[in-house]
């Protein structure tokens, strides 16, 4: 069964994928995400307000031969309080630029050291090599599990607690 999910773990790291990040940490650095695990995290601390930029070449082969229609975040820790939370919008392009408005925009939230996932649906079909996850934050830090980005209907799958990435 080929499923058309491109996320950022092993499998792509092996064919080429790479990940940076414009603010890195030494003890829970961009490239945890290109592990299989959710639970190895990128984390950032910080108490000033910050843009973050996570961004992912997905190789060119792979990025035009997939439609994405769905950028998620797992396993989203926030140490913010409510009404801080940070945003975190998407981004395509064919070139390592970027520019434009994002093709999707969601909330992050106030988690109290909880764990929680967002997920969005991208108005059409988006055919790129790179993608960018723009964090833009309030002062507060916050970890992430994965990025992915993929089919919708993909997405909802891994999304599942009993999928092979959890």
């Amino acid at each position: 069964m080929g499923l058309q999910l491109l996320y950022s773990d092993v499998a792509l790291a092996t064919r080429g994928a790479t990940i940076t990040a414009s603010t890195d940490s030494t003890n829970y650095p961009a490239a945890n995400l290109l592990q299989p695990a959710r639970g190895t995290v990128y984390r950032i601390t910080g108490t000033v307000p910050a843009t973050i930029d996570l961004d992912i070449n997905i190789g060119a082969t792979l990025g035009a031969s997939f439609a994405v229609g769905g950028a998620a975040v797992l396993n989203l820790r926030s140490d913010a309080p409510l009404g801080f939370e940070p945003t975190i919008d998407v981004y395509q392009s064919g070139s390592p630029t970027f520019s434009g408005s994002p093709v999707a925009t969601f909330p992050g939230y106030a988690s109290f050291n909880g764990k929680r996932d967002r997920m969005a649906k991208l108005a059409s079909g988006y055919i790129a090599q790179y993608w960018r996850f723009r964090i833009t934050t309030n002062g507060y830090g916050f970890s992430i599990g994965k990025l992915m980005i993929g089919t919708y209907v993909d997405l909802g799958y891994f999304w599942s607690p009993k999928s092979a990435i959890a």
